[in-house]
């Protein structure tokens, strides 16, 4: 069974993209709306997402490497 390397890079500008995400959506919650909750809600569910997909994702890898030994046994 062929697959591709599972090696991949984030670009460079996600992390800055990230932050200043996070700076806007704050501001926003507390100058427009002035609910700190709203923000944290919003970071929680997205963040529990991020892990969610993370989580799948290693379990993915964890399958395709069983795969790999059981090919070469």
């Amino acid at each position: 069974m062929s697959t591709r390397p599972l090696q991949q890079r984030v670009p460079s500008y996600v992390a800055p993209l990230v932050i200043a995400l996070a700076l806007v959506t704050l501001l926003y919650s507390l100058l427009v709306t002035g609910q700190l909750l709203l923000w944290v809600a919003l970071w929680g569910s997205l963040v529990a997402t991020a892990v969610t997909v993370l989580l799948v994702y290693l379990f993915y890898r964890l399958v395709v490497a069983v795969e790999r030994i059981a090919d070469s046994v």
